[in-house]
């Protein structure tokens, strides 16, 4: 977790959350770096902004999971 906020103060139900995550595939390759942002609200929790911010090669093994991007 990078940062919590209450945007409109103490004693309200809305926080602005920003989280840093690593996506791994499998038990523990770590595949990247990324950054969200989430309004959570009474009720609600929206995605704000989402940014990647940095990617991990695969090793050879695991290269046939890579998807081609026409």
């Amino acid at each position: 977790m990078i940062n919590v906020e209450r945007p409109r103060g103490y004693r309200t139900f809305s926080y602005i959350i920003k989280l840093q995550v690593k996506p791994y595939v499998g038990p523990h390759i770590v595949v990247g770096v990324d950054q969200l942002t989430i309004n959570v609200g009474a009720g609600t929790a929206k995605v704000e902004k989402y940014e990647h911010l940095k990617s991990y090669e695969l090793p050879p093994n695991l290269q046939n999971m890579i998807k081609k991007v026409n």
